[in-house]
């Protein structure tokens, strides 16, 4: 058993966007680990479905140094 992040947070990202939000920052995932990759996979299905432009609507803080998702997020 596991957890679908990527639906996750594709329908995060829709949900945000039908409140209106156009952009958005996205802190706490470490975009090279396997559940990062996860998320950035669902953060680009959710794009395409949008019509949103990865690059620009989609704002990445980074990691505190030495940090993982789970102790960052």
């Amino acid at each position: 058993v596991s957890t679908d992040r990527a639906r996750a947070v594709s329908e995060a990202l829709q949900q945000l966007h039908a409140l209106g939000h156009r952009q958005v920052v996205v802190a706490g995932v470490k975009i090279t680990s396997s559940y990062g990759r996860q998320r950035v996979r669902g953060l680009r299905a959710a794009c395409r479905a949008l019509g949103w432009n990865f690059e620009r609507q989609i704002r990445w803080l980074p990691l505190p140094e030495g940090r993982d998702d789970a102790a960052a997020g």
